[in-house]
C-alpha cells in the first residue's frame, strides 16, 4: 500500500475506533455523549486522567481494557505512518532539489528567467518551445512548487542576491530576463547580474516611463515596457490586422510551416564573401531574407541581391521551416 493510502487508514482507523469507544460508554454506563467521546479519547491517549464517572458495570471495564488495547495499536501505527511521511517528504524534497542543482550546474549558455508572474510564464513557455535552456529564479515557496511541477529547472530565492544568482549558474549564462514585480527589484537584479557577468544580455522590464533609462544605465541590453507594447499592439491590430497575424503566428505558433526566422553566418563560413544571389538561399533552401544584422550592430533592411555577407552577420529571413532546420544543419549551428 502506498504511503498515502496508509495515513488515509491509519486515521480512518483512529476515527472507528474513536467511534466505537463513544457508542460503548454511550449504551453501557448511559453517559452523554460528549462525556463518553472525552473517556474514549484519555483511554486511547493512555493520559491517565482517570475515569470521567465511576464504572459500575464488569463489561465496561472489559470494554475499556479492549479499547486501550487495540488503541495503542493504532495510535503507534499512525503515528509511526505520519512520522514516516514527514520524513520521506523531506527525503524526497532534498534529493528533488539535489538534482535540480546538478542539472543547473550542468548548464551553460542557458537564459536565467528573474520571476514567474504571468509575464515569466509566458517567457518560460515560449522558451520551452523553442528548445533554450533555461533556469527560473522565485522567491515564493508556492510558485516555486508549480514551477518544478511543470518541469522546469528552478532556484528558490530571492533574485536581488548574489548568492541566489550564482545558483542559477548566471557566470556560464547567455542571457537574463527580469521580469520581477517592482521597477526597484528589476533595477537591483540587473545591477547584480551585471556585476557577475559583465558579458550578459539582460532585458528587463519596466513599468514607469523613468524606470527604462535607469535600467539602461543599469546595464540592460534591452528594456521593455508590457504597457507601451500592449498600445502598440493593439493598435497594430486596427491598422494592419494581417501583418500582425502573421508575424504573432510565425514566432510562436508551431503548427504554421511559413516562420520569420533568424539565420547565424559563422565566421569563415562558404558564405562569407558571397553575395545574396550568389549564396543560394532563395534558390536553394527558399528563403527571403528581409534584413542583415551586421556583428557590429548595423542593420540592414531589405538588404540588395549584391549585398555581400559576412561572418558574424544574423539574417532575418522568412521560409519553411524544415528549410531552416536544414541551412542549420550545413551551417553547423
Amino acid at each position: 500500500m502506498e504511503l498515502q493510502g496508509r495515513i488515509q487508514a491509519a486515521l480512518g482507523g483512529c476515527l472507528a475506533l474513536m467511534a466505537v469507544g463513544t457508542l460503548g460508554y454511550h449504551l453501557l454506563e448511559k453517559w452523554d455523549l460528549l462525556d463518553s467521546l472525552y473517556m474514549t479519547i484519555i483511554t486511547l491517549t493512555t493520559v491517565g486522567y482517570g475515569e470521567v464517572h465511576p464504572i459500575q458495570r464488569a463489561e465496561t471495564r472489559i470494554f475499556t481494557m479492549a479499547l486501550i488495547l487495540s488503541g495503542l495499536g493504532v495510535v503507534f501505527y499512525t503515528l509511526g505512518t505520519l512520522a514516516q511521511s514527514l520524513v520521506e517528504g523531506e527525503i524526497r524534497e532534498f534529493m528533488e532539489r539535489k538534482k535540480v542543482r546538478k542539472a543547473i550546474q550542468s548548464l551553460s549558455h542557458h537564459c536565467i528567467i528573474c520571476g514567474f508572474g504571468r509575464i515569466g510564464q509566458s517567457m518560460a513557455a515560449e522558451l520551452s518551445r523553442g528548445n533554450m535552456p533555461f533556469v527560473v529564479v522565485e522567491k515564493d515557496p508556492q510558485n516555486y512548487q508549480r514551477i518544478l511541477e511543470k518541469g522546469y529547472l528552478a532556484v528558490a530565492g530571492d533574485a536581488t542576491s548574489e548568492e541566489t544568482l550564482l545558483e542559477a549558474g548566471i557566470e556560464k549564462a547567455k542571457a537574463l530576463i527580469s521580469v520581477a514585480s517592482t521597477d526597484a527589484d528589476n533595477l537591483y537584479i540587473t545591477l547584480t547580474a551585471k556585476g557577475l557577468n559583465p558579458t550578459l544580455t539582460i532585458i528587463a522590464r519596466a513599468a514607469e516611463e523613468g524606470a527604462e533609462r535607469k535600467l539602461l544605465w543599469a546595464g540592460a541590453t534591452n528594456v521593455v515596457s508590457p504597457y507601451k507594447m500592449s498600445g502598440q499592439r493593439m493598435a497594430n491590430l486596427l491598422l494592419r490586422p494581417a501583418v500582425v497575424e502573421f508575424i504573432e503566428s510565425s514566432l510562436s505558433d508551431p503548427s504554421v510551416d511559413l516562420v520569420m526566422e533568424e539565420v547565424h553566418v559563422p565566421e569563415k563560413s562558404h558564405l562569407e564573401g558571397l553575395d545574396l544571389v550568389s549564396s543560394g538561399l532563395r534558390r536553394e533552401f527558399g528563403l527571403i531574407i528581409i534584413a542583415i544584422k551586421r556583428k557590429e550592430g548595423d542593420l540592414l533592411i531589405n538588404p540588395s541581391p549584391q549585398e555581400k555577407l559576412q561572418g558574424g552577420d544574423t539574417l532575418i529571413a522568412i521560409g519553411k521551416r524544415e528549410r531552416f532546420r536544414a541551412l542549420s544543419s550545413k551551417l553547423g549551428s
